[in-house]
């Protein structure tokens, strides 16, 4: 379906500006995926994991333990 494909590439575009700078860790790419899903789809993303704190434009709350 098109609005599918349209959504995957729009989601695969936001992951790459996520992960293109030099300093990002390979450890955070599945962090970074997952910023980029909530971000196109308009959510917020709670989460205990501040990693996601470096993630410019990502509509975030952290919990506390």
């Amino acid at each position: 379906h098109p609005l599918i494909a349209q959504l995957a590439e729009k989601i695969e575009s936001t992951w790459r500006s996520l992960t293109a700078t030099s300093r990002f860790s390979p450890k955070l790419w599945s962090d970074a995926y997952l910023a980029a899903l909530a971000a196109c789809h308009g959510y917020q993303v709670v989460t205990f994991a501040r990693d996601f704190a470096g993630f410019s434009g990502i509509r975030s709350e952290f919990l506390s333990s």
